[in-house]
This record gives C-alpha cells, structure tokens and sequence, in this order.
C-alpha cells in the first residue's frame, strides 16, 4: 500500500507542477521560436509545459494517475490492508487510469474544436483554469470509477450509426 501511496502523493505534486506553468506563464514567445524554426530543448519543454492543449492532455493523465492510486488505496482498505504481490496489477491498473483519462481528454479535445474554431488561440487564465479543473476532475473519475469511463463509451457507442458489414 505504501507504493500506492507514495505514487498518489507524488502524482499530486506533478499535477501542481505542470497547472502552475500553465496557469502563469505564457507558451506564445515559445511558441513563436519553434514556428520560425529555432528548435531548442527549452522550447520544446516550455511549450509542451505551458501550452493549454498539451498541458492540459499532461495534467488529464496525470489526474487519470491520481484517480488510479486513489481507488488501489481505498481497495486496500476495504481489504484491511491485505498485500498485493503482483507489482504487474498495480502498474497495470495505473496504467489503464492513464489511458482512459487520455480518451477522455481527446473527446474534450475534440468536442471543443467541433463546437469553435481556434478555441486556444488567446486563453485566458480564468479560461485555462476552467478547462484544467474540468478536464482533470472527468479524467479522476474515469481513473478512480471505471464504470464511468464506460458509461461515457457506451453513450458514444449508441449515438453512432451501426456499420452494416
């Protein structure tokens, strides 16, 4: 349980990290030096960072993580601590929290470019904390409650023609 722990707390601490890069600082002068071709280490780093489209898909996993570990720590509990030996499940279940809140920032993603063109263009902080806030908390649930994460498949799964093959 100490792994799980120790993996929730510091996911916490990552997830801190990468929404105050995001929230205070701007990616655009980043931005400018790899559109007019100067690719740099910095550059990559600081718009991977501050930008809202990647940062946000950063903080989603990370928020998938958290959600993940939560639900192992509260398992354990309810199993008064009982040790899990297979290190594959732990990593396999955090890694499956990742997945799922990935799709669940793509279909944000692309639900937002489908209801307005260049959504990001000028963000504003309030704008940014909205998004990250929201984003991460759907991507928590979908880590912590899988059965959520496939109530939104399924509702996907529904609205789409059947192919006739």
């Amino acid at each position: 349980m100490i792994y799980k722990s120790i993996a929730g707390a510091f996911s916490v601490i990552l997830w801190v990290l990468v929404f105050l890069p995001g929230l205070i600082i701007s990616s655009a002068p980043y931005r400018q030096q790899l559109d007019s071709g100067v690719f740099t280490s910095k550059a990559i780093f600081m718009t991977l960072i501050t930008y809202t489209v990647t940062n946000v898909a950063i903080l989603c996993c990370l928020a998938g993580v958290i959600g993940a570990a939560t639900r192992m720590i509260v398992d354990a509990a309810k199993h008064n601590g009982q040790k899990q030996k297979d290190n594959f499940h732990f990593a396999g279940i955090m890694l499956a929290g990742v997945m799922r809140s990935f799709l669940i920032y793509l279909l944000f993603i692309s639900g937002i470019y489908l209801a307005t063109n260049a959504p990001f263009a000028n963000p504003t902080q309030e704008q940014y904390v909205r998004v990250a806030g929201m984003i991460s908390l759907f991507a928590f649930i979908a880590g912590y409650e899988p059965k959520f994460f496939g109530r939104i498949m399924e509702s996907f799964s529904t609205s789409m023609p059947k192919s006739k093959r």
